[in-house]
C-alpha cells in the first residue's frame, strides 16, 4: 500500500530554508553594506592637521568601500561634541569618528561620572591610524645648547610658564611630567589652540611651549623657535637632532599624540573588519604616505583588537597621570 508522506512542521521548515532559490532570494533581500555614503566625523575645525589628514584618507577609503566618504567637522569641547555625536548615532557603519587620547583616556579621567559617554562601551575601536610627537620648544633667547643648560635656566626661574593649546591635553600633562621629573617649577599657561599660542611665543610673551610636531617643525626649521625634546620613543625624522624625553631621563615612557577611528558601540564585527581593512590599505597609498612623512606622523594600523588594547593601556597611563598631577578642566 502506498503511504503518503506527511512532513512534520520541523521538517517542513528545514526543507523550506534549504531550498537554494529561497536562500538566494533571502540573500538578495539583505542590504549590502555600504549602500550609501559614510560620514567621517572629525573633532576639529576645517583646515587643521586632523581635518586635512581625514580628507587625505577619505578618497582611498571611498575607493576601497565603493561609496563616497565625506568629512563632517564637529569641533568643540575638546573633541567631546563630535565623539558624543557618533556614540548617539545608529550602529550601522555610516558614522565613524577620528579622535585621540583626550576624548578616550584623558578627559574621562578628568570628568569621571560627568562624562557624556563611556569610551569602550559607547565606542567601537576600529583602527589605530598614526602617532606623532609633541615637542617642547623654546623662544630663541632661551639657552638650549646643552640640555643641562636648559635645565639650569629653568631652575633659576621658578614659575616659568609653559604654554599649551589647552587644559587637560597630552601637551599639558607632558609639561607637568617634565616639571616633576626634571626638578623644575613650570607653570601651565593654557591657550585656546595652537595659533594664539604661537603668536605669543614668537613675540616673547611666553618662553616655552609644547606643540604637536606639525606646528613645531616649521617654526624650528626657520629658527623662530628652538626644539628642546620630543615625546615619542624614537627621534623624529623631521627633527633628527632633537633628543627624546626618554633619552634625557625626563620620562620612563613615551607620551605620544595619536589618532584612531571609532564607530558607535555595538558595531557589527563584519563592518568593523571591512572598515579596518580599508583604513589599513589607505595608510599604504602613496599620497597618504607622502603626507605622513611631510608631517612627522608614523603610520600604525593593525587589528581592531590591537587598537582596543592600546586604548585600554592609554586609559591607565593618562588616568594615573591625571590623578598624580591633579589635572582638572578648570
Amino acid at each position: 500500500m502506498h503511504r503518503s508522506f506527511q512532513p512534520t512542521r520541523r521538517q517542513a521548515v528545514a526543507s523550506f530554508a534549504a531550498a537554494p532559490w529561497l536562500l538566494h532570494g533571502a540573500a538578495r533581500a539583505q542590504v549590502t553594506w555600504p549602500s550609501k555614503p559614510i560620514r567621517y566625523v572629525v573633532t576639529f575645525a576645517p583646515g587643521g592637521f586632523a581635518s586635512n589628514f581625514a580628507r587625505m584618507l577619505a578618497e582611498p577609503l571611498g575607493r576601497s568601500l565603493g561609496q563616497s566618504v565625506y568629512v563632517d567637522n564637529r569641533a568643540g569641547a575638546g573633541g567631546l561634541i563630535g565623539v558624543d555625536n557618533v556614540t548617539k548615532s545608529p550602529a550601522d557603519g555610516y558614522s565613524i569618528v577620528m579622535t585621540a587620547a583626550n576624548t578616550t583616556a584623558i578627559t574621562p579621567a578628568v570628568m569621571g561620572s560627568k562624562m557624556p559617554y563611556e569610551p569602550l562601551r559607547d565606542l567601537t575601536p576600529i583602527v589605530y591610524l598614526i602617532n606623532q610627537p609633541n615637542v617642547l620648544v623654546a623662544h630663541p633667547s632661551v639657552p638650549t645648547g646643552k640640555f643641562a643648560d636648559f635645565v639650569a635656566w629653568a631652575k633659576s626661574r621658578p614659575g616659568e610658564g609653559f604654554a599649551t593649546p589647552g587644559i587637560a591635553t597630552s601637551n599639558h600633562i607632558m609639561g607637568e611630567m617634565l616639571s616633576s621629573n626634571l626638578g623644575i617649577q613650570l607653570a601651565h599657561v593654557a591657550y585656546k589652540g595652537a595659533a594664539p599660542l604661537t603668536i605669543d611665543l614668537l613675540a616673547g610673551g611666553v618662553n616655552l611651549a609644547i606643540l604637536n610636531i606639525m606646528d613645531a617643525a616649521p617654526l624650528a626649521a626657520d629658527g623662530r623657535v628652538k626644539p628642546v625634546l620630543v615625546s615619542t620613543a624614537q627621534r623624529s625624522a623631521l627633527l633628527p637632532n632633537v633628543p627624546t624625553m626618554q633619552e634625557l631621563g625626563a620620562s620612563a615612557f613615551p607620551m605620544i599624540s595619536w589618532q584612531g577611528i571609532f564607530g558607535p558601540g555595538g558595531l557589527s564585527a563584519s563592518i568593523v573588519s571591512r572598515l579596518n581593512a580599508s583604513f589599513n590599505d589607505a595608510l599604504k597609498t602613496g599620497p597618504v604616505q607622502d603626507w605622513m612623512r611631510a608631517n612627522g606622523a608614523t603610520p600604525v594600523g593593525g587589528t581592531p583588537d590591537d587598537f582596543r588594547k592600546f586604548v585600554q593601556t592609554e586609559q591607565r597611563l593618562w588616568g594615573d597621570l591625571v590623578r598624580k598631577f591633579k589635572i582638572t578642566n578648570s
